[in-house]
């Protein structure tokens, strides 16, 4: 479930509770997709379609949708992990309305 959608400077970010998913961040105009998931781990993947993140929002299940239209398909550098509890902290605070 997408909580937040932010849009600044071509790059759309989506805050997710998700059982596998936290953040995605696409940059339009380098076609990268920047994909944080629960357990901190973080990839880029290359040169997504935009029709592809714009599928993984509007699938009722976001983690479904990474995995058919994004995770099996494209190619991805793997970046160093991250701590994820602040992320945490604030979609529960959006979920909750605090």
């Amino acid at each position: 479930m997408i909580v937040l959608k932010t849009e600044e400077n071509g790059k759309q970010t989506l805050l997710i509770k998700s059982s596998n998913l936290l953040v995605t961040e696409y940059d339009q105009s380098t076609r990268e997709l920047l994909v944080t998931f629960n357990n901190g781990g973080q990839y880029k993947y290359k040169d997504v379609a935009a029709n592809d993140f714009m599928r993984l929002q509007l699938e009722e299940s976001q983690g479904k949708a990474f995995r058919t239209y994004i995770e099996k398909k494209y190619k991805f550098d793997k970046l160093p992990t991250v701590n994820v509890e602040p992320i945490k902290e604030e979609i529960n605070k959006l979920l909750n309305g605090k």
